[in-house]
């Protein structure tokens, strides 16, 4: 499973991974995370490979166009959206993501978007 993270904060982002991890954790698969701390990175990296699952935090249009961007070149991978805000809500789902997740996140939270990833893939 290739999982890919954005978020311009480390600390969020550090969170997000530690809840992947646990979600993951004790199962026979192999999990490979890559993180981000820019959407501008995390769009020149679908160059290189595509994920199963993106989890992006959308702080604003820009970002929220990255998001749209990614979902036209990779239409197979998962798109989880995470935002400060409602703002996005009806757009992402308009785009087809799998969740839509409120900061702060929790790991219940990352543990349903990624319940609903796995159904999806």
């Amino acid at each position: 499973m290739n999982i890919y993270v954005c978020d311009n904060d480390s600390k969020e982002r550090k969170a997000i991974i530690r809840h992947i991890c646990s979600f993951y954790y004790g199962r026979n698969l192999q999990l490979i995370i890559t993180e981000f701390e820019s959407a501008e990175l995390l769009a020149e990296s679908i160059a290189t490979a595509v994920p199963d699952i993106v989890l992006i935090s959308v702080d604003g249009r820009e970002t929220f166009q990255t998001a749209k961007n990614f979902r036209m070149l990779c239409n197979d991978c998962h798109l989880v959206i995470i935002s400060n805000s409602q703002q996005f809500g009806i757009e992402a789902y308009n785009i087809q993501v799998a969740d839509y997740i409120i900061k702060p996140v929790g790991y219940g939270q990352i543990c349903k978007a990624l319940k609903r990833c796995e159904m999806l893939i």
